[in-house]
């Protein structure tokens, strides 16, 4: 490619360049869904978005935003691995031919616990469907320290049976949808994986996020209320929750 025909190029890649970088620093007002600020904590949601020429594809990503003044550094730590986590599926270079389009769930758990879920979707150019990713973090927001489910938890280990069992029931738009869990290929699916290794806490209940083939939706979503699953909680977090609830 000589100079002359470069120079289109290098114009448009300068001008992407600019607003993806204007993009990624934008922050919107705080959604009033969010939890509301307490003991110096708040979330607010931040979008990126960049389209490609065609507008056909690009990069429509929205994720959480902690504000916690009173703690910048642990602030800026979370913040910072909450937006290498939404970006993790991204490839610039692929702008032209993928999308990725990227929401979240975010709840601060009596003051104490943030949880955040990221749902990613992309999609490539001459794919027959899109990909879908959930990934999940976890911090204790009194020490900024990042927690995995053995401090949820006490024994992982028993999750898969407690799926099998009914004890975690698939989220409801599954249900509604009319579909039905075939236990024999579920249960070959939880023996597979680490069950837990995604998880996610409601106000009220543990979710964990199940991996499962492509064809099937590339992930399930199974809910517990914390009050039906006391003597799987560990002691440090069921003391948490009744401290809360007394």
């Amino acid at each position: 490619m000589n100079i002359k025909h470069r120079i289109p190029f290098l114009l448009s890649l300068l001008v992407f360049l600019a607003f993806f970088s204007a993009c990624e620093t934008q922050t919107a007002p705080p959604d009033n869904s969010e939890p509301e600020e307490s003991a110096g904590f708040s979330i607010s949601s931040a979008r990126l978005d960049a389209v490609a020429a065609d507008e056909a594809f690009g990069l429509r990503m929205e994720y959480p935003v902690l504000h916690a003044p009173e703690h910048p550094a642990m602030e800026r730590a979370i913040n910072d691995a909450i937006h290498a986590l939404a970006l993790s599926y991204y490839q610039e270079d692929e702008l032209e031919d993928s999308s990725l389009e990227t929401s979240y769930e975010c709840n601060i758990l009596h003051d104490r616990f943030l949880s955040v879920a990221l749902y990613s979707e992309s999609y490539h150019r001459g794919d027959a469907h899109p990909t879908l990713y959930t990934d999940t973090l976890l911090y204790d927001l009194s020490s900024g320290e990042q927690l995995s489910i053995e401090s949820i938890v006490e024994t992982p280990a028993n999750l898969p049976a407690l799926i099998l069992d009914g004890t975690f029931q698939p989220d409801a738009s599954f249900l509604e949808g009319g579909n039905v869990l075939d236990m024999d290929l579920l249960a070959a699916l939880l023996d597979s994986q680490t069950v837990g290794a995604q998880f996610y806490l409601s106000p009220t209940g543990l979710a964990l996020i199940v991996e499962v083939p492509r064809a099937l939706g590339d992930w399930f979503r199974f809910s517990a209320d914390y009050s039906d699953i006391p003597a799987e909680l560990t002691p440090a977090f069921q003391a948490f929750l009744d401290e809360q609830s007394a």
